[in-house]
């Protein structure tokens, strides 16, 4: 997503090193390879997924990150629109899922490129990039609603909800902090917390990382 800013701790750094040597094995056997990481707004998916890339980077391994943001159906202020209008809107409904799946399937059967849309938050556009994916062996997916897809092969939880992240939102400075916005956020986390019981991996409150097994 074009308009988005990530910091960078050292804490994510240290969280992503022990995701690595849990997933080790598993990706030297590996071609190619999905990691999900989901959780709440602010929770640290976007950060994860960067600090994650840069260990697998430095391990040898070439790796691509897709956000979820930008398969939204909707550009960022139409779906709050939307949503405004009608709060039903607001669930998995409104991400481009059989696109994304398909983007997966691409990467998994060795596909040399794929064209997914680019969201443009300040302009409030969706457009499309093209990615090369003739070398990449693993593809990182975040994103809140991500972790319904069928297709990853390992799921990441980070555990840490809408109350929690309160102070990150803020500073991200993506969205009002009105109580409309803290609503949704209530029941996004209805949606999205139940699969913190099926994840492969949960990141807790303090960075901690926690096999669910």
């Amino acid at each position: 997503m074009i308009g988005d800013k990530i910091n960078i701790k050292d804490d994510y750094l240290i969280t992503a090193t022990e995701i690595f040597h849990y997933l080790n094995d598993q990706l030297k056997h590996a071609k190619k390879f999905v990691i999900g990481i989901g959780g709440e707004s602010g929770s640290g998916k976007s950060v994860t997924a960067l600090c994650l890339q840069k260990v697998l980077d430095h391990e040898g391994f070439k790796t691509q990150i897709i956000h979820q943001d930008d398969y939204f159906i909707y550009p960022p202020k139409t779906n709050h629109e939307k949503r405004v209008a009608d709060f039903n809107h607001i669930g998995f409904q409104e991400i481009d899922f059989f696109l994304l799946r398909k983007n997966i399937v691409d990467f998994k059967q060795n596909k040399p490129q794929i064209t997914k849309p680019l969201v443009d938050y300040p302009a409030n556009t969706i457009g499309s990039e093209t990615l090369d994916f003739s070398n990449v062996e693993i593809l990182i997916i975040e994103g809140t609603y991500i972790l319904a897809l069928d297709n990853l092969d390992v799921t990441i939880f980070i555990d840490r909800n809408y109350k929690d992240t309160y102070q990150q939102r803020k500073n991200r400075g993506r969205e009002e902090m009105d109580a409309f916005i803290e609503k949704v956020l209530e029941k996004e986390h209805q949606l999205i917390y139940p699969f913190h019981l099926q994840s492969d991996i949960i990141i807790t409150k303090d960075y901690s990382v926690i096999t669910n097994k």
